[in-house]
């Protein structure tokens, strides 16, 4: 299923970490499931973690470029 995210997606977080979609939502407009690893305010990678955007308060407030931040490995991000 193709949401609005698509799976691989490296989306900023309200919360200032960078995230990696990681699975649709129930249906095309719910809110994804994400993997947590990055920091913006430290610009560090942090403890990987997935969350369910539907469950928690944190949300998606823009799509992020890996370019821009250096990301070679993206994949290694959400495939593992």
């Amino acid at each position: 299923m193709l949401g609005i995210f698509p799976m691989g997606s490296l989306v900023r977080l309200a919360s200032d970490h960078l995230a990696v979609v990681i699975e649709a939502g129930e249906h095309p407009l719910a809110p994804p499931r994400v993997r947590v690893f990055h920091s913006v305010k430290s610009n560090a990678h942090v403890f990987r973690r997935d969350i369910d955007l539907a469950l928690v308060k944190d949300r998606i407030v823009g799509l992020e470029s890996p370019r821009k931040w250096g990301f070679r490995d993206l994949e290694q991000v959400w495939m593992a």
